[in-house]
């Protein structure tokens, strides 16, 4: 969840395409962003007093919505699939916590059934958050060049983004709600069996010996 709301979902490493003050060129700089919000990058020039120089960044996590940036379709259902997963995964934990609470309750056997299939279904949804990578965001970065565009800052803007730690998390995420979904259902199974077994073991009498 975490991982579909922050900024750092892609990065773009950016390679400096000139030199301060006949110094040499500058590192690469990484700049992120995310679904719902982006890494905001100011560049400032500095010079020393040996005749060098260079730039420094500060950077802050905004949104879209000042950068006039027409929003494809794949970004729009990586955005639903974000929400779906935030919405699902919080009527899961709360039906976990239920469980919790009413551990010796007869209908536990069966929220750990309906829960192991929101688990399921918020691992499609999960993975599906990375369509975003098939996007104009990744693939055709015009706008996001636009964006970025700095008048003191010369550098060359990459075609293709790469994975940053927010999509990382959203693969690590998506492995163990699948986890999940498998432990809950395979517990409602066993859940079932012991009370079919318990109540097998009520109906049949006792032998009496004479």
């Amino acid at each position: 969840m975490i991982g579909s709301l922050g900024c750092e979902f892609v990065q773009f490493t950016l390679l400096p395409t000139t030199n301060y003050n006949n110094n040499a060129t500058q590192n690469p700089i990484t700049v992120h962003f995310g679904i719902w919000y982006r890494q905001s990058v100011e560049f400032y020039n500095y010079s020393d007093s040996n005749g060098g120089g260079g730039y420094y960044k500060v950077s802050t996590c905004t949104g879209y919505s000042d950068d006039n940036i027409n929003i494809d379709p794949s970004w729009m259902a990586a955005r639903a699939f974000s929400i779906l997963v935030l919405i699902l995964g919080g009527i899961a934990l709360l039906l976990a916590l239920a469980t919790c609470c009413c551990a010796n309750h007869v209908h536990v056997t069966n929220i750990n059934r309906f829960n192991g299939g929101i688990y399921l279904l918020v691992t499609l949804f999960q993975g599906l958050t990375l369509i975003i990578l098939s996007s104009k965001l990744c693939q055709n970065n015009d706008d996001i060049r636009q964006v970025m565009g700095q008048e003191n800052v010369m550098y060359s803007f990459p075609d293709e983004c790469n994975l940053s730690e927010g999509a990382k998390c959203i693969i690590s995420a998506t492995a163990f709600w699948f986890l999940a979904g498998i432990l809950s259902c395979t517990s409602f199974r066993a859940g079932r069996k012991k009370m079919e077994a318990s109540l097998v073991n009520t109906d049949t009498p006792s032998s009496v010996e004479p």
